[in-house]
């Protein structure tokens, strides 16, 4: 019985492997790029608040967990969110500093961190009732330690980075 055309030396000369190699050649450059991303990027990890007021137009007052106090410290940047802005349905974005920690007297649970806005444009002026949401950024860290950390490996060198 005589072999078909497909399997001959003859249609496998004829055929040529550039397609799959090419294709190949960009799954690894894909996949290069991925494992870049995973080790290198950064993801900054932040507190929120337990609970936050304005003193005055520059000044914040937010409460933050007693073991999490750790980890705040003068100077770090921190996020004001407004959420009932009347000029749009977006939330505002507000930048902020720390500017001093103190421990709570009601609460020994708690800290009471005071925050100073940085001037933005255009400005916007908070009013003394106005509920203000306050994130602080703590640190940033790669995606695969943030894998690592929620995994439970490695967390000794994770937490030695953020100062945990």
């Amino acid at each position: 019985m005589a072999n078909p055309f497909s399997r001959t030396i003859r249609s496998l000369n004829a055929d040529g492997f550039k397609p799959n190699l090419i294709g190949l050649g960009l799954a690894v450059i894909l996949f290069l790029g991925w494992i870049i991303w995973f080790f290198g990027a950064s993801v900054i990890v932040t507190e929120l608040a337990v609970k936050s007021s304005v003193i005055n137009d520059e000044k914040i007052e937010a409460i933050f967990l007693k073991s999490h106090s750790r980890r705040i410290s003068r100077g770090q940047t921190a996020w004001l969110r407004i959420d009932n802005s009347a000029e749009s349905t977006l939330p505002k974005i507000i930048p902020a500093k720390v500017s001093s920690i103190k421990k709570s007297k009601t609460n020994d649970n708690q800290v009471i961190v005071e925050l100073v806005r940085v001037w933005e444009k255009p400005y916007y002026k908070l009013e003394d009732k106005e509920d203000v949401i306050v994130t602080i950024e703590i640190g940033s860290i790669s995606p695969a330690q943030f894998l690592a950390k929620t995994t439970g490996l490695f967390t000794s060198s994770w937490e030695a980075k953020l100062g945990i």
